[in-house]
């Protein structure tokens, strides 16, 4: 496992940039995207390729080394830490590519790659060479800036799906930024400086070797520390609840400070009730942090060894990273309640972190849906879902 110094660990780096992102915070919901000057600034940190492999001028950093940046990053701004988890956990999948596509990819410092894994909408026929991809793809987030999109398709075979052991066969294509159409739909709850908009091909060329079945193990299991591409995505993105939950709590240790309610005689902080949410807040943040960051030690230690962590191993770490979003959101929640009519306010950072939150626990990954896949293989049973 990689050992960083102070300089050199991510989470300096993105402490770094909070007075920056906090300052472009506003015009960033207002514009539904990260202003430039944002991505430029996460660029010239290399965020955005801590995990790409050294030989791209990467930092090839593991999950565990990197995954905590996204969380620091949250405790700052929900949007900047979503775009910031989506465009650097891509980067573990070099180990899925040769190394001249990676390169291809990767290799200039200005490199961010988006895009969608939901093949329902779209398809890629195979032909001499590579493939034939046309599509539509939903939460594209960061697409705005991406200079390669990947994107799921279903193989198919005169206008069939092409079924393998599991159901129908999936591929990841890598899209050059300038065959896609970006479809301006992101109006929404919350994470909305993201701009996860839509995006489309039609009849796109994808040469073989950039593309890679998604039931495949990376030809090179160091990329992922050992976990399948979908357990590093999702993995990845339950780091951000957790920091969102942490910004609304120290929000609401600062506003009890200084906030007398109406009627009372002494500040927020001083009732009872207040006390209360604040215990129990933070027994929900901190008991997610822990499993979470256990499970995914745990798991990354596992592929260390050389072996790839078993179905249960997975569905454990699915099972932590649902609880971010889940315990999250409940702490947000209470901490929301418990500031009062301050709370409602666009001006109030609670606010936007209940956005946010509700938001993050909406999506596939940490939606808590996903944890019946979970307690199937609990008790023994298939998944029931390719993307596990």
């Amino acid at each position: 496992m990689t050992t960083m110094t102070a300089a050199s660990n991510p989470i300096e780096r993105v402490r770094s940039l909070a007075p920056l992102i906090r300052a472009h915070s506003d015009e960033m919901e207002a514009a539904r995207q990260m202003p430039r000057p944002l991505v430029d600034a996460l660029i010239g940190q290399n965020l955005f390729r801590i995990h790409v492999a050294k030989y791209a001028g990467g930092e090839q950093l593991s999950p565990v080394d990197g995954y905590p940046a996204y969380e620091e990053a949250a405790r700052i701004d929900g949007s900047t830490a979503w775009n910031l988890s989506i465009g650097a956990s891509s980067g573990l999948l070099w180990g899925s590519l040769e190394e001249s596509v990676g390169l291809d990819i990767w290799g200039a410092p200005e490199s961010i790659v988006a895009g969608a894994i939901d093949p329902r909408s779209a398809m890629a026929t195979p032909v001499d060479g590579g493939y034939r991809v046309s599509g539509r793809w939903s939460f594209a987030s960061g697409c705005q800036q991406a200079t390669t999109l990947l994107a799921g398709c279903v193989m198919v075979k005169d206008g069939a799906p092409m079924m393998g052991p599991g159901g129908p066969e999936i591929i990841v294509a890598f899209l050059p930024a300038s065959a896609v159409q970006i479809i301006d739909t992101w109006t929404t709850t919350g994470l909305r400086g993201t701009g996860s908009n839509d995006f489309a091909v039609q009849d796109v060329f994808v040469p073989a070797n950039r593309a890679f079945r998604i039931a495949e193990q990376p030809r090179r299991p160091e990329a992922t520390s050992g976990l399948s591409i979908v357990s590093a995505f999702t993995a990845a993105v339950g780091a951000v609840p957790l920091g969102i939950a942490q910004h609304a709590f120290d929000a609401f240790i600062e506003l009890a400070t200084n906030k007398t309610p109406l009627g009372a005689i002494g500040t927020l902080r001083e009732r009872g009730h207040a006390q209360l949410v604040v215990a129990e807040a933070a027994v929900l943040i901190e008991a997610a942090r822990e499993l979470y960051y256990a499970r995914l030690r745990d798991t990354c230690a596992v592929g260390a060894t050389g072996q790839s962590p078993t179905t249960e191993q997975r569905a454990r770490l699915r099972m932590a990273a649902i609880n971010t979003a889940v315990s999250g959101t409940r702490a947000v929640d209470l901490l929301f309640a418990a500031a009062g009519g301050t709370a409602v306010y666009a001006r109030c950072e609670l606010e936007r972190c209940l956005r946010d939150i509700h938001t993050t626990a909406q999506h596939v990954a940490v939606s808590v849906a996903q944890y019946e896949s979970v307690g199937r293989v609990l008790m023994g049973l298939d998944p029931s879902t390719p993307f596990f």
